[in-house]
């Protein structure tokens, strides 16, 4: 009787428990945590403004996200540690959008050769795009994936290490310090093959000139500060690329069809699409891979678009949508399977749009830096038609035109073809998906929910579906909701505070179904 009447007690304190909304302190106390990643202090004055009735939780919640704003250039308004936190907290989770958020992650990445790419690139451009929309007065999401224009971070370094060492070690993430204050080893100089002499992969040239030698600007180092667009800018003379090297076959059918001289800091258009540390993280080829339209496409790059920014399944497709792109005696054996061809036919259409993009590298000098890059292939041949599924001649010198084509989580059919990325990422922002990724994304970074989100018409997800509880539809009709407000007011402080404000963040386990 003892041991049935100490079950009973527990399962009552257990049930209240359940059912007890947290308090309007407890809900700013949950925030505060979640957006700086540290507990909220005794002496919190907002903490007294709760306790004296002057302002509810959600509202406290809402003025310590906008403490982090950031002025008209992208400058947090107020520096101090909380503010930097909070800039740093959305930025880490940003970065988990994406699986690749490392430079190291290139492929054909060498510590060796390689470790000054971190120099002259900032692995964290992709998510620093959507921190920037975060912060930024009057900001708009749609815009990461628009205009020809990077973004790089303001960063402030933190003196007080600096005066406990004696000397300023410029630390930053991921992995990338400066020697101390030694003036010759801190200097930014790169190597680049004399533009007149056009051989692509000789690195012992006698003689080179002043012009082979360019100082780059640096990637700030420090706490992140801001998020401004690019200052950046520096014509380079010529790039090295492997594949040409003792090939003079491959520098006469290729030499004179590169850009040589470009900025080796122009985004390509549509925003993180066009990023050149976004590409060569993702490009899935190694470096001096050209581009063939069949068998060699930067599919990966594809995948990683359309899984961090619209959190695409794979394949998306139906085999109604691909029977005409089956093939069956095709060199390229995925043309060949319909099953092969659901993932394909979104993957490799969208990757045309940077059919011109070639990676490659600065010259190798000793004693100098060397780093990865991305160059260009003159456009100047008109578009092959379509999806060909055989290798096409000279398709890295055509125009860039490239095609959306997948099924939408609402289950539509979506098919936009496009002239160049910047269409591209135009044409990602005007969908449901894009809204409802970014919904799922912070709806899970505050609840710890996650959202299935994919195609429930098809009637190949027809047992996922049966699967379904009360609470999974009501959680997509949530996210939905969300997607909805933010296509229309393009703010994600917005959708923040939709969330904090909603009846899950009122539970202790995020479930309004345990009231």
């Amino acid at each position: 009787m003892h041991s049935l009447y100490s079950v009973l007690l527990v399962l009552f304190f257990v049930l209240q428990a359940k059912a007890k909304p947290l308090t309007e302190a407890q809900i700013y106390k949950r925030c505060y945590a979640q957006l700086s990643q540290v507990a909220v202090p005794i002496n919190d004055a907002r903490i007294t403004q709760i306790k004296n009735k002057q302002i509810t939780g959600v509202q406290a919640c809402a003025q310590l996200l906008s403490e982090a704003d950031f002025d008209s250039n992208g400058r947090l308004r107020t520096i101090n540690p909380l503010t930097i936190k909070i800039v740093k907290t959305f930025t880490d989770f940003h970065r988990s959008w994406f699986n690749n958020s490392r430079l190291e992650q290139s492929t054909d990445y060498s510590l060796e050769t390689d470790g000054s790419t971190m120099d002259v690139f900032d692995a964290n451009e992709p998510a620093l795009f959507i921190t920037r929309q975060l912060f930024l007065p009057d900001a708009q999401y749609k815009n990461i994936l628009r205009g020809s224009q990077g973004v790089q971070a303001i960063r402030q370094e933190d003196r007080s290490i600096s005066a406990a060492l004696g000397f300023t070690p410029q630390m930053t993430v991921p992995g990338r310090f400066y020697a101390g204050n030694n003036a010759a080893i801190q200097e930014n100089k790169f190597t680049f093959a004399d533009a007149s002499v056009r051989l692509l992969g000789i690195e012992d040239l006698p003689n080179r000139p002043a012009e082979d030698f360019v100082t780059l600007p640096r990637m700030n180092a420090g706490e992140i500060v801001g998020v401004q667009m690019n200052t950046f800018s520096a014509m380079i003379p010529n790039f090295y690329l492997r594949l040409f090297h003792g090939d003079e076959n491959a520098r006469v059918r290729y030499g004179e069809t590169i850009d040589y001289t470009f900025d080796i800091y122009k985004n390509r258009g549509g925003g993180i699409l066009g990023s050149s540390t976004f590409f060569m993280m993702n490009s899935g080829h190694t470096k001096g891979q050209i581009f063939n339209g069949s068998t060699k496409v930067p599919r990966a790059w594809t995948k990683a678009a359309m899984e961090s920014l619209m959190c695409s399944p794979f394949p998306s497709l139906r085999e109604s949508d691909i029977s005409q792109f089956v093939v069956g005696n095709s060199s390229a054996p995925f043309r060949n399977s319909s099953s092969c061809v659901m993932c394909h036919a979104t993957l490799d259409p969208f990757a045309y749009v940077a059919r011109n993009r070639v990676v490659g590298n600065s010259d190798f000098t000793n004693y100098l830096k060397n780093t990865i890059l991305v160059g260009n292939f003159k456009a100047v041949l008109p578009s092959v038609t379509g999806w060909p599924s055989e290798p096409v001649t000279n398709f890295q010198r055509q125009e860039p035109k490239g095609r959306l084509y997948y099924r939408s989580a609402t289950g539509a059919l979506v098919d936009r073809s496009v002239n160049n990325s910047e269409e591209m990422g135009q044409a990602m922002s005007e969908t449901e998906d894009f809204y409802q990724c970014a919904a799922k994304r912070y709806f899970q970074y505050f609840t710890g929910i996650n959202v299935s989100l994919y195609d429930r018409t098809n009637p190949a997800n027809s047992e996922t579906n049966r699967k379904l509880t009360t609470a999974d539809k009501e959680d997509r009709k949530f996210i939905e909701k969300l997607a909805k407000e933010l296509r229309t007011t393009q703010s994600l402080p917005n959708m923040v505070r939709q969330i904090i404000g909603s009846d899950y963040y009122k539970y202790p386990n995020y479930r309004v179904e345990e009231n």
